[in-house]
């Protein structure tokens, strides 16, 4: 096992701006190691022979363990010619990809008798991995035109003729390209995506075979799928359906699709409007800030950390990131500066947890002690003084999307603040401070919206004095 070395384990964007300019952020890239796992119980390990890391398997690190019959099955198939011993390999590993590419990469002019030979078991469940599988040996057997070879693989298209399951929609992928002599086949074809609107619309199909069916709809143009999409986008789905539905839009232009999100963004889900602002962003960020800036949209649909990304550089679309978003806060800046004595000073850990213990256990645990609401504490402890600092006078400077916060305000007349903890189609889970959940049904939500913050209040400076900070970051970094 091979791991890197770095000073710094967090992004540039979580540390002061300070501290970025005088530290070199990628102090360390050029370290690393290389670990030799070995089985437990073994007898003896060898002790390490100095310039001789370069060559383990000589030098010796432990008992040789007993080869993994799976590693020696993917060694093995480079040797292998049989279609059928090679069938038999992908169907008892249809759900490894690395299998599928070594056998793939053996099987030239011979991937449509491959896939003939599958077992029945290879068809019984749906995997991405095994829809990859048949897309890729289809694409490749006409890719080869070996007149044969296609022939057999044609004969899957006769396996349960007239029914659209589930790996049927990879296998007719892979045929995108099917050359004209092939009538029979064509037929069948036609057939099969004749059924792909009703299959998608039906929320009773199989949820497996709703998956499979909506990437062919990436071959139409878009004003065909639009209306599809805005039902699957608009309506209450499985989350695995909006999830493809979303693959799906991404694979037309910006330029068709910007209109559709923007009239979708309203009225769409806290998750879900995140990934339409990313498309939009990642697309076209300089049209999303103008919409922006003439009050069209919602600057809080943009989460800090993409604001960070668009405020770095310079030009028009980082002038106006500041216009909208500002910049760091100047009054943070001087608190934080005012207190960076404390970073120096050595401080009391007890006293420390006596300080976590009255201000911040309601969304934080350390030290045993606390509530698991906010971001883990776990890895502060190679943070540096400085970057802890500022995390806790400055909370808002950055955090990352999933710990914004949001206000709910029910129906009944109540409002709550917390973390989205969790979201389906038929509700929200809200985490509040003190560790308090609470799922509420959409239909009992009035409204929902992004507080553009986290949830760790400004201003822990008039609870905390400057020796309480010593003692705080003291306790945090296990000193």
């Amino acid at each position: 096992i091979c791991d890197i070395y770095r000073r710094w384990i967090d992004h540039a964007r979580f540390f002061p701006e300070e501290f970025v300019k005088t530290h070199d952020m990628r102090q360390g890239e050029n370290h690393g190691r290389i670990w030799r796992v070995v089985p437990k119980g073994t007898k003896q390990l060898a002790a390490k022979t100095a310039g001789k890391y370069h060559a383990i398997p000589e030098v010796g690190w432990g008992d040789v363990p007993a080869d993994h019959a799976d590693r020696a099955a993917f060694l093995k198939v480079p040797t292998i010619t049989d279609v059928k011993e090679l069938a038999a390999i992908l169907t008892k590993h249809a759900d490894d990809q690395w299998m599928a590419k070594m056998v793939a990469s053996v099987s030239s002019k011979q991937m449509g008798h491959v896939l003939s030979q599958l077992g029945d078991s290879f068809f019984s469940t749906f995997s991405e991995n095994r829809s990859t599988t048949l897309r890729t040996f289809a694409a490749g057997s006409l890719a080869d035109a070996e007149t044969d070879d296609v022939k057999s693989l044609l004969t899957l298209l006769q396996k349960q003729p007239g029914q659209l399951l589930w790996w049927k929609p990879a296998l007719l992928q892979g045929l995108a390209r099917l050359p004209k002599g092939h009538e029979d086949a064509a037929k069948e074809i036609a057939a099969l995506q004749s059924k792909i609107d009703d299959i998608v619309a039906d929320s009773k199909a199989p949820l497996d075979q709703r998956l499979a069916v909506l990437p062919l709809l990436a071959s139409r143009k878009w004003e065909s799928v639009q209306p599809v999409l805005k039902s699957l986008l608009s309506t209450a789905q499985p989350t695995e359906i909006t999830a493809a539905a979303i693959a799906l839009l991404k694979r037309f232009s910006i330029k068709s699709s910007e209109p559709f999100i923007y009239e979708l963004l309203p009225r769409s889900s806290p998750a879900l409007k995140g990934q339409f602002v990313a498309i939009l962003a990642a697309s076209s960020p300089l049209d999303l800030l103008k919409r922006m800036e003439r009050g069209e949209i919602p600057k809080a649909l943009v989460d800090i950390e993409r604001r960070w990304g668009m405020q770095r550089g310079k030009g028009e679309l980082a002038d106006l990131a500041k216009k909208l978003f500002g910049e760091a806060s100047s009054d943070r800046a001087s608190v934080i500066a005012s207190y960076m004595d404390s970073t120096k000073k050595p401080g009391d850990a007890t006293k420390g947890k006596a300080v976590f213990s009255t201000i911040c256990i309601s969304c934080h645990k350390a030290g045993g002690v606390g509530m698991d609401v906010g971001p883990s504490l776990a890895d502060v402890k190679v943070k540096p003084p400085e970057g802890l600092l500022s995390d806790i006078l400055d909370p808002n400077r950055m955090f990352e999307a999933r710990w914004t916060a949001y206000q709910i305000d029910t129906k009944d007349g109540r409002s709550l603040s917390g973390l989205i903890a969790n979201e389906t189609a038929d509700a929200v889970e809200l985490v509040m401070m003190g560790g308090l959940r609470e799922t509420l049904p959409r239909t009992a939500i009035n409204d929902m919206k992004s507080l553009d913050r986290s949830l760790m209040p400004l201003g822990l400076e008039a609870a905390i004095s400057k020796e309480q900070m010593s003692d705080l970051i003291a306790f945090l970094l296990g000193k």
